[in-house]
């Protein structure tokens, strides 16, 4: 039996043809890796203008602190992992909760053990290797003064 020439050609250039590779979603560079505290800034605003006030909480805070992992599911289930180093011995090695992406690029978390909703993060930056996530809280006085704390994760 005589194969056609055309056959052959038409599945080489078939199956030359390769599929673009979708970009992953906030939920899937989530979900990717486990991550790691590598940095945490905390800077100050009075009226919309950043203040000298820039401080390095991640080199002020304990190495206990500064080794655990957060594990993000594609259940919605988040796992915090304490790490060698225990900042608490009373408290579990592995906590967990649940997060859940809402408008605006932000989390918003749920501690499992008191159903307490944490405070929003907004996804600043997201990579298959590094997270940014900012808390912002403000304080209505005389001027209004605004702290961001970015909180840098690195893949793990």
């Amino acid at each position: 039996m005589k194969k056609s020439p055309f056959l052959f050609l038409t599945s080489l250039a078939l199956g030359a043809c390769k599929k673009d590779d979708a970009t992953p979603t906030t939920t899937d560079l989530l979900i990717a890796h486990d991550w790691v505290l590598a940095a945490q800034i905390k800077t100050e605003y009075v009226n919309g203008i950043s203040t000298s006030n820039v401080v390095d909480e991640y080199q002020n805070s304990a190495d206990c602190y500064r080794d655990n992992v957060l594990r993000f599911n594609s259940n919605h289930s988040i796992i915090v992992d304490e790490g060698a180093l225990k900042c608490n011995t009373r408290l579990p090695q592995l906590q967990s909760g649940t997060w859940l992406l809402i408008p605006d690029n932000r989390l918003q978390f749920t501690d499992t053990s008191t159903g307490q909703l944490g405070l929003p993060l907004t996804v600043q930056s997201l990579t298959t290797t590094k997270m940014v996530l900012r808390y912002t809280s403000a304080q209505y006085l005389t001027n209004t003064v605004i702290f961001t704390q970015d909180f840098t994760y690195t893949a793990h």
